[in-house]
């Protein structure tokens, strides 16, 4: 388990080392309490999680299938418990609800008990805002390093080492090394976002916010201001560009800013497929935009509004742009196209494009084997061959998930919540998409507030929130006789 233990510590330093800019922002506003707090955080943590990084930096480590399942689901599960404890320490929030908050932010869901920031200090809004940002980072590097190259859900499989120390530390290829690049894109687009907004008119803090819900596709900000009110037409479109790259892949996106055409042009079926249905669904917006009683002649801004809205939900970011925005489209559309979300390889949520591709495409091809059964065909999506233990892995994440907001719902209707709003919660929150989940969808009859349910039902969508992170299928595995057998185990 050193290898485990080893990455854990990589990953508590990251979120130790991200404490820094709300103590600058606590020393900026001259709350030199709230300073005094993350600054022992950040010492006590160091320690805590620098230690055992320091003791294995240089040694040899290499992960069987076992360690990295255990690492996966060790990284989502502790993670939250650990960023709740200053939540917790500096609001008037008790244990289970600072929980709720934490786990909402590093899974990117959005969902928070908060109804008004009015009474948080802002730089605990910031650190709030800032998981989500650190939660898109790593559910990158959850996929690109465990999740594809053990092939969980039906994803592309490799055969990465994933070893750390020595000269394999930074070496190509290397864990670290892959950190490493994925984190200067991640940077690089948030600060090119950043720079745009503060071009275009916009304060530093509001874009700074912006930028970083936008590039993981998270949905929480740190003031109350709608994105309408914070945004001019400009910035409406670039948060909807950066989210639309976010929700493709992050292959075709580094592809696609190196300039390495054919390389992009390779990759662009899944992500095509992105930007189709987020084109389709804005123009379906903009038209529905046009029939509402009252409103103005269409302008520019309405179809910057459309965008941002189309990008949100199939980012699974599930910010609106303005209260009700999101209800021209029928609930049932809304709630599928976050269940399905974005790209394989983005920070967004829900089963994947690429997994709903290939679902089609085995059922098209089984259906042309009725017409033709002698006829040799071979299932594909875009430039992806689909053979029969992708396929078999792919259906069996299905039908886990299936049952999965099956029991949540259950566990959240039999609560007292409604049937249609305990299911939207379930669904909304599994795909990372929590501010999907409004009390106006109740209509005559509004559905509870996140901060009106019950600690029960928060932490079962909290639970939600992280099993949708952790691609189901890596939690039972985990739990496989089989797999600690040393047999291995197809996910």
């Amino acid at each position: 388990m050193r290898g485990v233990v080893f990455y854990l510590g990589c990953a508590g330093l990251l979120l130790i080392g991200s404490l820094v800019t709300p103590l600058l922002l606590a020393l900026l506003d001259g709350d030199g309490d709230i300073a005094r707090r993350f600054g022992a955080y950040m010492l006590l943590g160091g320690l805590l999680a620098g230690g055992p990084v320091v003791a294995i930096l240089g040694r040899p480590v290499r992960m069987a299938q076992p360690e990295r399942l255990t690492l996966i689901v060790a990284l989502w599960v502790l993670l939250p418990f650990l960023a709740a404890i200053p939540i917790w320490d500096m609001s008037d929030f008790n244990y289970r609800q600072a929980l709720f908050e934490a786990a909402s932010g590093i899974t990117t869901s959005g969902a928070s008990v908060l109804n008004t920031s009015e009474v948080w200090p802002r730089p605990l809004l910031f650190y709030r805002a800032q998981l989500q940002w650190i939660g898109g980072f790593f559910a990158l590097l959850s996929v690109i390093l465990i999740a594809a190259p053990l092939g969980i859900g039906g994803l592309t499989r490799g055969r990465r080492g994933f070893g750390s120390g020595g000269d394999v530390m930074v070496g190509a290829g290397s864990p670290l090394a892959t950190a490493r690049d994925v984190a200067a894109l991640y940077v690089v687009m948030t600060g090119l976002c950043t720079a745009l907004l503060v071009l275009s008119g916009h304060r530093t803090y509001h874009a700074l916010a912006f930028s970083m819900g936008a590039v993981s596709t998270g949905g929480f900000l740190p003031f109350d201001t709608t994105p309408d009110e914070a945004l001019n037409v400009f910035g409406l479109f670039v948060v909807g560009v950066v989210l639309i790259l976010s929700a493709t892949s992050v292959y075709w996106l580094r592809n696609l800013i190196t300039l390495k055409a054919p390389l992009t042009r390779q990759r662009f079926g899944e992500s095509a497929g992105v930007i189709i249905t987020i084109a389709v669904l804005a123009v379906i917006m903009v038209m529905r935009l046009a029939f509402v009683p009252g409103t103005l002649p269409l302008d520019l801004r309405n179809f910057a509004e459309s965008l941002f809205n189309a990008a949100s939900l199939v980012a699974t970011s599930g910010l609106e742009s303005r209260p009700g925005f999101q209800a021209l489209l029928p609930m049932p559309l809304v709630l599928f196209i976050v269940l399905v979300g974005g790209s394989a390889y983005s920070t967004g949520g829900g089963l994947r494009q690429y997994r709903i591709g290939a679902m089609l495409s085995q059922s098209r091809s089984e259906l042309d084997r009725l017409v033709f059964p002698s006829a040799v065909q071979q299932s594909h999506f875009g430039r992806a061959r689909l053979d029969l233990p992708i396929m078999k892995a792919i259906w069996s994440f299905f039908a886990v998930v299936v049952v999965t907001l099956g029991l949540a719902t259950f566990a959240v209707a039999t609560a007292g919540m409604p049937f249609d709003a305990a299911f939207m919660a379930v669904v909304a929150n599994f795909a990372t998409a929590g501010p999907v989940y409004s009390p106006v969808w109740g209509g005559d009859m509004p559905w509870p507030r996140y901060s009106e349910m019950g600690d029960g039902v928060r932490l079962t969508l909290a639970a939600t929130m992280v099993i949708g992170r952790l691609e189901v299928l890596a939690l039972l595995a985990l739990a496989s006789f089989r797999l600690w057998r040393g047999k291995g185990l197809r996910v």
